[in-house]
């Protein structure tokens, strides 16, 4: 994320954090609009991670979800028949 995503965002890139949360098991919708589910979904994120708590994904919050999520593929199948490392 080249700039920081917070409260009232709106796009193709709110969308992909929202799609994020979703892999990450967040129970909202993916329709690019950064609304109040998006930024209780963001700060409970953050409070898992023990970040500052502010509900803006910026910079470091883009960190924590890319840590978060190679680790959720690599415990995840990458395709129906192969793991991810098998790839590797």
């Amino acid at each position: 994320m080249a700039r920081t995503l917070k409260i009232y965002s709106k796009g193709k890139r709110v969308k992909k954090l929202q799609v994020d949360l979703i892999q990450l098991g967040y129970d909202i919708k993916a329709d690019g609009a950064f609304g109040l589910k998006t930024l209780s979904a963001v700060a409970d994120f953050q409070r898992q991670q023990n970040m500052k708590l502010d509900g803006i994904a910026g910079h470091f919050t883009e960190m924590a979800f890319f840590n978060a999520l190679n680790k959720v593929e690599l415990i995840e199948p990458a395709t129906e028949h192969f793991k991810l490392s098998e790839f590797i």
